[in-house]
């Protein structure tokens, strides 16, 4: 294979990996988390006498997420099918730069898409909350960000790293 097709591939290879890491970060709670539900409808029927909701809060949120849950199936769906198309493009004797910049275009725009519904449940849902609850909700997920912290850190350690 010559040098400049290496190069290419690597670098395909790169974006690739780092498009993988970009939509990790961009998730909303899928579960992955110790002790956190995999939807924010969940995460509020769990914690809603912890939040002190009312039935028609708990609802109101409910009909927020729904339809967003659906979508968030959707998106992440295409974006898969995206990427392997990105991997069946570099997979080829001479991939078609131009197609695969245009894939990884068209994956960045999915992502975002997928990012904003996600920050819109959040505000949306914020907009029914009480100050107190809102204060609630941000103290649960700063405890969680914390534990993920220091499992993170525990974990480098473990391995002979350091940060």
């Amino acid at each position: 294979m010559k040098k400049g097709h290496v190069i290419a591939l690597i670098t395909a290879g790169l974006l690739l990996i780092t498009f993988t890491f970009a939509a990790a970060g961009g998730r909303m709670h899928r579960g992955d988390h110790q002790g956190m539900p995999g939807t924010p409808a969940q995460f509020f029927k769990i914690h809603a006498s912890d939040l002190d909701l009312s039935d028609k809060q708990l609802t109101n949120i409910e009909q927020i997420c729904a339809p967003v849950e659906k979508e968030t199936i959707q998106l992440r769906a295409d974006i898969q099918i995206l990427r392997t198309d990105i991997q069946a493009e570099m997979d080829k004797e001479k991939p078609d730069r131009a197609k695969v910049f245009a894939l990884i275009d068209d994956v960045s725009k999915l992502e975002s898409q997928l990012h904003k519904s996600h920050i819109t449940v959040r505000l949306d849902i914020n907009e029914i909350l009480t100050p107190e609850q809102q204060e609630k909700v941000k103290t649960f997920h700063q405890k969680r960000r914390m534990r993920e912290k220091g499992k993170m850190r525990g974990s480098c350690q473990q391995r002979g790293s350091s940060l």
